[in-house]
């Protein structure tokens, strides 16, 4: 799910750029889309690694989420028992963060150079 809805957010970004600012002016506004691209690339790391930031955040885990929203009611939910692995959590999260943040900036940088 996280995958899917990622790669249309990416897919939305670059056809509003395209179609709205075109060749044209804005160009400046067109760094405006790295704030959707942050999201769809957080969503398809998230995806693609089966790992959930938010989750992670918190100190806690789900295997079973149902809805694949992490802040609602869930009976599954359990916390993360080691501090060592909290951490590891968190620092994978920063990784993530970080790695969507740098694709985001590629993908305005592009918007903005065509």
């Amino acid at each position: 799910m996280r995958l899917a809805t990622g790669s249309v957010v990416l897919a939305v970004s670059a056809l509003v750029a395209i179609t709205l600012f075109g060749q044209g002016g804005f160009r400046l506004l067109r760094l405006l889309l790295a704030f959707p691209a942050y999201a769809g690339l957080l969503s398809i790391l998230e995806g693609a690694m089966s790992f959930c930031v938010f989750h992670a955040s918190r100190g806690t885990y789900d295997l079973f989420e149902r809805i694949a929203v992490p802040w609602g009611r869930s009976e599954t939910r359990r916390p993360v028992e080691s501090e060592e692995w909290r951490r590891k959590d968190h620092r994978k999260a920063r990784l993530v963060k970080l790695e969507a943040l740098v694709g985001a900036v590629f993908f305005g940088v592009l918007l903005w150079a065509f």
